[in-house]
């Protein structure tokens, strides 16, 4: 499963609802960990709603969530630069989160023979 979310140019955290999506067991441990930034002033916010196809274009950041690459920084939409064009700080944010928290709770990592 893959999801999508966005970061404003305002710096709001958004993503869609799962209406008639299958909600990402990555996605919500991203989220969990975005309330942090929230806390530590890196995100202003968090939204669940609708999501354009205008403010994927305006973001500056979009970020595809799913369990093989954690989270993913999409650098261009229909060959526009998103944001800088390359990983922004949200995603690093993220992307780091979501590695040590696999790595420092064996719990949530599937135990391969």
């Amino acid at each position: 499963t893959e999801n999508i979310a966005i970061v404003t140019r305002e710096g709001v955290l958004a993503r869609p609802e799962e209406t008639y999506l299958l909600t990402g067991t990555t996605l919500m441990r991203g989220m969990h960990l975005a309330e942090q930034l929230v806390a530590q002033g890196v995100i202003k916010g968090l939204e669940v709603r609708p999501i354009t196809r205008d403010e994927v274009r305006q973001a500056s950041e979009v970020l595809i969530f799913g369990t093989t690459t954690d989270v993913t920084a999409v650098s261009t939409v229909e060959g526009q630069a998103v944001g800088e064009g390359k990983p922004g700080p949200v995603w690093k944010a993220l992307h780091t989160g979501l590695v040590d928290e696999l790595k420092d709770d064996s719990d949530l990592r599937t135990r391969v023979f």
